[in-house]
């Protein structure tokens, strides 16, 4: 009838739900030929396609639990005519560069705790720990590509051509409301 149906998902048995939470930091630096299969619709050609999200949940014998908390990696989806390229970037954000700097997973704070637990003292560290792991949102303004957080108020800025990270950026509140991260709204400002 061509009606709708529900679709029944156990994820505990569906095949690759658990691969979310896997770790694969591969980076391809470079554009990275795809196979296309058919055509690349023309109204493609030219565009592209920048995607934050998780890439790394183990650091130095600590395992992280929630997709918020996974290492941060940028991809972009390049289209042209009859042709798409990949590129993945891991986002060089100050948790990052901490962690690997000292050996270690950086006290910060998680979503959800990490194993092996930290003791006290390193949880009450991480509230001043760093908070730019920006693996949630993509937004362009002009010619400056963001990656922000599920707070919404850390940054990082990206060359939308070869990803590398060009660092942390505060952002101010200009009045048009909060920069938000996990579910990003346009907002639109009326008359007075």
């Amino acid at each position: 009838s061509g009606a709708p149906h529900a679709v029944d998902l156990d994820y505990r048995t569906d095949v690759g739900y658990d691969l979310w939470w896997s770790s694969n930091a591969t980076e391809f630096v470079q554009p990275w030929g795809l196979h296309v299969e058919g055509a690349v619709p023309p109204w493609l050609a030219g565009g592209q396609l920048l995607r934050t999200g998780p890439c790394l949940f183990e650091f130095g014998g600590s395992r992280m639990h929630h997709d918020f908390d996974g290492f941060a990696c940028v991809t972009k989806w390049r289209f042209d005519r009859g042709s798409v390229t990949l590129q993945r970037r891991m986002v060089a954000s100050e948790l990052l560069n901490e962690s690997r700097h000292t050996g270690r997973l950086a006290p910060h704070v998680t979503m959800l705790s990490v194993t092996p637990r930290m003791p006290m003292a390193k949880r009450v560290e991480a509230i001043h720990g760093p908070t730019d792991n920006t693996n949630i949102c993509v937004a362009r303004t002009g010619e400056h590509v963001y990656l922000t957080n599920d707070q919404g108020v850390a940054t990082n800025s990206i060359d939308p051509l070869t990803l590398n990270s060009l660092g942390h950026t505060a952002v101010q509140d200009s009045g048009a409301g909060m920069f938000t991260g996990a579910h990003k709204q346009a907002q639109s400002t009326f008359g007075s």
